[in-house]
């Protein structure tokens, strides 16, 4: 879905992790991931890092340092091997406000390269919608069901318990937490874990020697917290 504007809160200047960045370079790529021409509805989308940096007119390191930097202080997921990012807590600004605005999102978290992304994508947003009165609407449940079985919750979403010990308070997830969570890191072998992730997903640890390792699972993540 062809996004035209996308709603950055005026709390992010007072966002400690956003002004703990250490750096302008991290900041800007921050915002032009909500707010640029890749976004899109579901702030899960494959990402052009050549057409971002000619937006930016980086080099290339530049631009994955800051990527870098935003992982770590996990303000975005995002997906080496896959070139897919995940804005955190990107539906607490910009949830569906109708069916068929929904029916929208899911489309484009269907498009995104990221399987693992997807998963929690698609997942944080269905915790959204039950607390919208949308289930009258047939086909975006229809809709829901099937990708449910595309996109299993093991795979994308942490536990209630997990999510019991975090926080929602702040659009960036800022507030103080019970868990640790990982820094980003790459991991060849599977997908990393957050045992605390504050926008309540993470990604189950799986390696090579599982059986129920989906093949597009098998991809370097980039992830973590300040």
């Amino acid at each position: 879905m062809a996004r035209q504007f996308s709603k950055v809160s005026s709390s992010i200047w007072d966002s400690r992790k956003f002004r703990k960045l250490g750096d302008d370079d991290a900041r800007l790529a921050y915002l032009y991931l909500i707010t640029g021409p890749q976004a899109n509805s579901a702030g899960c989308y494959s990402l052009s890092i050549g057409y971002a940096c000619d937006k930016l007119d980086w080099e290339r390191d530049r631009f994955r340092k800051a990527i870098e930097r935003l992982c770590q202080a996990y303000l975005i997921e995002f997906d080496e091997d896959e070139n897919a990012v995940r804005i955190v807590n990107w539906w607490r600004f910009n949830a569906p406000t109708n069916p068929k605005h929904a029916r929208g999102v899911l489309v484009d978290i269907e498009q995104a390269s990221s399987f693992p992304l997807k998963c929690s994508a698609f997942h944080e947003l269905v915790d959204n919608l039950r607390e919208k009165a949308f289930k009258a609407d047939k086909d975006l449940v229809k809709d829901i069901e099937r990708l449910s079985k595309a996109y299993p919750k093991t795979l994308g979403t942490q536990t209630e318990t997990q999510t019991q010990t975090e926080t929602r308070q702040r659009p960036d997830g800022d507030e103080d937490r019970d868990g640790e969570g990982v820094s980003a890191r790459a991991n060849g072998g599977g997908v990393l874990p957050s045992a605390a992730a504050p926008d309540g997903a993470a990604l189950g640890l799986l390696t090579d020697e599982e059986d129920n390792v989906h093949p597009l699972l098998k991809t370097r993540m980039m992830r973590g917290t300040a």
